[in-house]
């Protein structure tokens, strides 16, 4: 079951899959500042495994894929420290960028530790010695 915070930090994993995804457009302007063509590539890639990811966490979470979601969320995020020392709008953008993925990783962080298994557990605590 998710708590709120989750599920808040699912959404936002969500909007930045979206932003991911926006990042295509960057590729059809006239700007002489393009991004390359493989960081637009794996951006979208990171964008589309999130959404799948969210969506099938959002049904029934398990700790695979909310690590999952975890490493392509931070992924993203280091994807915008080169951003922040551009001009002055695509330096904001990806301060905003890089504030809500922290945000959505503090919201996800009791995923951070793989769960311990019950039946372990009880051997461990039934144990003589």
């Amino acid at each position: 079951m998710l708590t709120r915070n989750e599920k808040t930090g699912l959404v936002l994993a969500a909007l930045l899959g979206l932003a991911d995804i926006a990042l295509l457009a960057a590729l059809g302007g006239d700007s002489a500042e393009k991004p390359p063509v493989w960081i637009v590539a794996l951006s979208v890639l990171v964008g589309l495994a999130t959404l799948v990811l969210v969506a099938m966490a959002w049904r029934r979470p398990t700790w695979p894929i909310m690590v999952t979601i975890i490493g392509l969320r931070a992924l993203s995020a280091l994807g915008d420290l080169p951003g922040l020392t551009q001009d002055a709008v695509i330096a904001t953008i990806s301060a905003v960028h890089l504030a809500v993925s922290v945000i959505c990783l503090v919201l996800l962080r009791r995923w951070f530790r793989r769960p311990t298994e019950a039946g372990r557990e009880r051997t461990q605590a039934g144990a003589v010695g």
